[in-house]
């Protein structure tokens, strides 16, 4: 939930990739600022920059996946 509103992150980061207009949204939702948005995207990009943690886990996730292949390395 976006901070002191009723909405859902991701409903705001799924109109902006289908409709970029910032007017429109802020129209659709007048409790939205522009800092609002703003951190919709940092979370989102927190979200999805690799970590070493998250890298560890992919590794893992991946060498599992490869099982038979790593036995015969």
């Amino acid at each position: 939930m976006v901070k002191g509103t009723r909405i859902p992150v991701d409903l705001v980061l799924e109109e902006l990739a289908y409709n970029p207009d910032l007017n429109e949204l802020f129209a659709a939702h007048p409790a939205l600022t522009i800092e609002d948005v703003q951190a919709c995207f940092a979370y989102a990009n927190e979200l999805t920059t690799p970590t070493p943690a998250r890298d560890i886990a992919s590794d893992q996730s991946s060498q599992n996946s490869l099982w038979p292949l790593n036995s015969a390395i």
